[in-house]
């Protein structure tokens, strides 16, 4: 029996096969909209109760923060070894309209504000967590109501666009110590905002309006200029005849939580939301959309999903017949000195931390030890954790060309977190990549290059495609065979959205439809779009 950590590395580098297969039946911080300036709490896990509600004034809704694997060629696998590898890495968000449909129509109203804001908890507890066991996070959300494009938006100031309903800025710096210097500021103004920290600048999502101001008067101060054009939110959406039964099962694999509009999110905001929509149309046979997902291996083992099928074992179906690949984790490498680190696709580190202290100085001390080492590290902070992500394959030489040794620094960055008192969390680690069939995968790769904004993997045979901010789900892509029509012919039962900025909308329509794209219809604020083989993406406007 291989090691889980051997299984995580084969399976990355695996393809699925190509020959047609029938489908056969299969033998939570939930965004909720505010109405008028009514304020909604809730706590979240896997379901939602309801605590308390309190009229409010104005502040905010959440939002959410996805990568890839690689098609079969003897260039593009590698032996099994007992290590592990390969992970990973959008949320709720409703057609826009400038008046907001009527509250009993939950999936075609849009909220007219942020997303659900974390909030502190009640007293003795670390910001925005309560005590749970691993693998849960309990957060309370805090929903306002803001405009989007019009009087709000001069509001909050020229740095900030709603996207996927949530007041956003990424502003670029030099460097992750830099960049860290604003999150450390941040984090003292408001411990519940969510931030990506990467190399080259942070995404900010506001729990509250109120801070936009004070957080681009802190970006001007340290010489951060905004760049709106770096923002985008990539989702995933299920066209089912089933939805009930589908949402259960991806409820399951994904341990995401429900949303008012029947999808589900990452309760941290970092994997692509899926949406689950009601569809009368039959389409039996298999998708060319799938999915791969990588949870540490108790998680994968408690679930109970029935026996896997596929090359790897490691392929289940939901009742529609759409796959996913769920990969159990293991671990980094041998070293004591990395014990809190897992290889979930990429190698990865969840930590709680009491105060928001604590959490900025973690996350100011892994900036210093990566750029030092010279390496672009993920860092996330959510209230009460500060997760610390290599990326896709990023911590094995090959993939980042660098000249170093990942594990070196894994493990003075495990160091570094212990002498802050900070305890790691094994359960909450997971890593989500799409990955896509295609007759001709050299002209569908390119045109979800220039559509997403994308940036090829380096490596020679690997077909993986990543957001240059490593803020979006990796997609790969997998030969299909051209002789099977009937499936090419099929519409999928899946397809992405993507929310940009509103000022910048028309422009990606423009340059998704130059790549070769269709433009099969379009909406007010959506625009439906077709790549060179069929599958689809809708490029919503903002919300």
């Amino acid at each position: 029996m291989a090691t889980a950590g051997a299984l995580v590395r084969a399976v990355g580098r695996r393809s699925r096969p190509a020959s047609p297969i029938n489908l056969r039946p299969p033998g939570q911080t939930e965004r909720v909209y505010a109405c008028g300036g009514e304020l909604q709490e809730r706590w979240s896990v896997v379901q939602i109760r309801p605590e308390a509600r309190k009229p409010g004034s104005p502040e905010a809704r959440k939002p959410g923060s996805p990568q890839a694997r690689k098609p079969a060629s003897p260039q593009a696998r590698k032996p099994a070894s007992p290590q592990a590898r390969k992970p990973a890495s959008p949320q709720a968000r409703k057609p826009a309209s400038p008046v907001r449909p009527p509250d009993d129509s939950p999936d075609t109203r849009r909220s007219a504000g942020l997303s659900a804001a974390h909030r502190s908890p009640p007293t003795g507890r670390s910001p925005g967590v309560r005590p749970s066991r691993p693998g849960q996070v309990h957060i309370r959300t805090q929903i306002v109501r803001i405009g989007l494009y019009s009087a709000d938006m001069t509001e909050l100031g020229t740095d900030w666009r709603v996207v996927d309903g949530v007041a956003t800025a990424w502003f670029d710096a030099p460097s992750l110590i830099e960049g860290a210097a604003l999150a450390g500021r941040i984090v003292e103004l408001s411990a519940d905002t969510l931030l990506d920290l990467r190399a080259t600048g942070l995404r900010v999502r506001l729990d509250s309006v109120e801070h936009a101001e004070a957080v681009s008067a802190a970006a001007r101060d340290l010489g951060l200029a905004a760049n709106p054009a770096a923002l985008q939110q990539l989702s995933v959406v299920f066209e089912s005849t089933n939805p009930s039964e589908v949402r259960q099962f991806w409820q399951r694999v994904l341990d995401y939580v429900p949303e008012e509009d029947g999808g589900l999110a990452d309760p941290l905001r970092r994997d692509p939301a899926l949406r689950i929509r009601q569809s009368t149309e039959s389409r039996p046979l298999r998708n060319r959309i799938h999915l791969d997902v990588v949870r540490p291996a108790a998680a994968v083992e408690q679930l109970g999903l029935g026996e896997p099928s596929g090359p790897y074992g490691v392929c289940h179906s939901d009742p529609d017949g759409n796959d996913v690949d769920l990969v159990p984790g293991g671990a980094l490498g041998e070293r004591a000195g990395t014990d809190d680190w897992q290889a979930v696709f990429s190698a990865m580190v969840c930590y709680r931390v009491g105060t928001p202290t604590q959490q900025r100085d973690l996350a100011a001390a892994a900036a210093a030890l990566a750029d030092d080492m010279g390496f672009p590290l993920l860092v996330d902070l959510r209230p009460g954790l500060v997760i610390i992500d290599s990326g896709k394959d990023q911590w094995e030489k090959d993939a980042h060309g660098l000249d170093l040794d990942f594990t070196d620094l894994a493990e003075n960055l495990q160091t570094a977190a212990r002498d802050l008192g900070a305890t790691v969390d094994l359960g909450l680690p997971r890593f989500t990549q799409l990955f896509l069939d295609a007759a001709d995968v050299a002209a569908v790769r390119e045109f979800w290059l220039a559509a997403l904004g994308y940036t090829p993997d380096r490596r020679t045979g690997a077909s993986d495609i990543h957001d240059p901010r490593r803020l979006n789900p990796v997609l790969l892509f997998q030969q299909l065979d051209a002789s099977d029509t009937e499936r090419r012919r099929q519409r999928n039962r899946i397809h992405f959205e993507l929310a940009v900025p509103a000022d910048l909308a028309q422009a990606r329509v423009t340059t998704t439809v130059a790549a070769g794209g269709r433009l099969l219809d379009e909406a007010e604020n959506r625009w439906r779009i077709a790549d060179p083989e069929g599958n689809e993406m809708v490029i919503v406007s903002g919300g």
